[in-house]
């Protein structure tokens, strides 16, 4: 074996290398994102709650079926981030609408099920990470 063809080995070996942990890089970012977009979804759910028994102290309005559904949305992406924050390579591809939750397909731009317009990736982690996420309060989720 020539010299030339060692190096052509140990430059493949190296590539090779070089993409599987670029891949594992990739992977990890992603897992990181959305553990980011089903947080901050739970938090605003939250607030939908406080917002409902609010209400309800005020006014004296009966909301004990809309926070049972606020609940049992919070306890589904609970599961879903246990999944995620699991390494569960499934949940890991999926990516959820930070308005109603639903599951969507990687590059979608709005949501299929509420219309409402994606953050891109880099902005979402940008938002997520200064604290200056939209807070949602122009608009009502849909519950």
């Amino acid at each position: 074996m020539s010299i030339w063809e060692e190096i052509q080995q140990e430059l493949t070996k190296a590539a090779d290398i070089t993409l599987k942990e670029a891949g594992k890089l990739t992977d990890t970012a992603r897992q990181k994102l959305d553990e980011k977009i089903l947080t901050n979804h739970i938090g605003k759910l939250y607030g939908e709650i406080g917002r409902l028994c609010y209400d309800a102290h005020r006014t004296g309005a009966d909301h004990s079926k809309e926070i049972a559904a606020v609940c049992s949305k919070i306890d589904n992406l609970n599961e879903k981030l246990a999944n995620v924050k699991a390494g569960n390579s499934a949940s890991r591809i999926q990516h959820y609408c930070y308005m109603c939750g639903s599951e969507l397909p990687i590059d979608a731009d709005t949501c299929p099920k509420c219309g409402e317009k994606q953050f891109d990736a880099e902005e979402t982690a940008e938002t997520a990470d200064d604290g200056n996420a939209d807070d949602g309060k122009d608009k009502e989720p849909l519950i």
